[in-house]
């Protein structure tokens, strides 16, 4: 069997050659897509990071969409708690609060992203370092 699929790679040489060379022209652009892809997803992480810190902390409700009204703001009790465990951990450097807005703003026919960033009425906390 393999010596059938031989002779016949042999016999058709250019048709072979075309076949290998479609071959690795796909396996190259695939990799070209992935790096890009990857690329992509590497850059969203590191702006997020850079925007809104290492740690974002949100309401279970508000990640699967549930959300309805008020419902995916984080209760004080909570908060408290939360951040008694962020300070707790002693790699964490220090910590703030605040609430962030994203939408759009619309004037007649004229429409704007708009983003606000409103931060905690404290000062940022910063953690002793051991």
């Amino acid at each position: 069997m393999a010596r059938l699929a031989l002779r016949n790679l042999s016999r058709n040489r250019r048709r072979t050659l075309l076949s290998a060379g479609i071959i690795a022209l796909g396996c190259a652009l695939s990799l070209v897509v992935l790096g890009f892809v990857e690329r992509s997803r590497s850059l969203i992480q590191e702006t997020t990071v850079q925007q809104f810190g290492n740690l974002q902390i949100a309401d279970p409700a508000l990640l699967d969409g549930k959300a309805e009204g008020f419902e995916y703001l984080i209760l004080p009790a909570v908060q408290s708690q939360v951040e008694d465990l962020v300070r707790a951990e002693r790699s964490v450097l220090g910590t703030t609060a605040q609430l962030a807005l994203s939408g759009l703003l619309a004037v007649r026919r004229t429409t704007a992203v708009v983003r606000a960033v409103v931060p905690a009425a404290t000062e940022p906390t910063e953690h002793p370092q051991a």
